[in-house]
């Protein structure tokens, strides 16, 4: 969700590289959902792993996954200020 917020806010100003907290199969049918709510589509998105500790929306309710969408996009959305983006 992180790197799909990123290339959203950031109009494709930032190199975004995405990856997962415990990849699965398959993208999160739930973090899917609550980005198209903010108009953003994942179509050519996968998990990849990742080494850093952040939230994972696998196996949370709905409230959840949109509860992390919205710290990502806050963090990112500060990050994208910090440098002018």
């Amino acid at each position: 969700m992180a790197a799909a917020l990123a290339q959203h806010l950031s109009a494709g100003n930032v190199h975004v590289r995405s990856a997962g907290s415990k990849p699965a199969d398959k993208i999160n049918p739930m973090a899917v959902q609550v980005l198209a709510e903010r108009g953003i589509t994942l179509t050519e998105a996968y998990p990849k792993p990742l080494t850093n500790d952040v939230a994972d929306p696998n196996d949370q309710p709905i409230d959840r996954v949109r509860d992390i969408r919205d710290e990502l996009q806050a963090r990112i959305t500060a990050l994208l200020r910090d440098l002018n983006i």
